[in-house]
């Protein structure tokens, strides 16, 4: 799986872009979109939305990477980590049925 900073970079260079241009059109200081893309610092949500714009991408897609890599930060030493995640998961399919009626 690539990284959200890796799949960044390449849709800033995709369009032709270099970091400064594109850290100015995002209102964002160089050194932090270069840490983004260096998966050294990770977006916001806000930050997440103004990708999203710049390069025209999927929101779903950018959305679900950007969470995953979350939620894999903050599991990823735990050895209870796959029970977590498949807690989660049922927890959401229930109330996604608990919506449907």
């Amino acid at each position: 799986m690539d990284t959200i900073g890796k799949f960044l970079r390449t849709e800033r260079e995709k369009h032709n872009l270099l970091l400064r241009q594109a850290a100015a059109k995002l209102d964002l200081d160089q050194a932090i979109l270069s840490k983004i893309e260096r998966n050294s610092r990770s977006a916001t949500a806000k930050q997440i939305s103004k990708f999203i714009n710049l390069y025209n991408l999927n929101p779903e897609q950018l959305q679900v990477l950007w969470l995953s890599e979350k939620v894999y930060e903050l599991l990823k030493e735990d050895p209870l980590a796959n029970l977590v995640l498949e807690k989660v998961s049922n927890k959401l399919k229930a109330d996604k049925m608990k919506k449907h009626y």
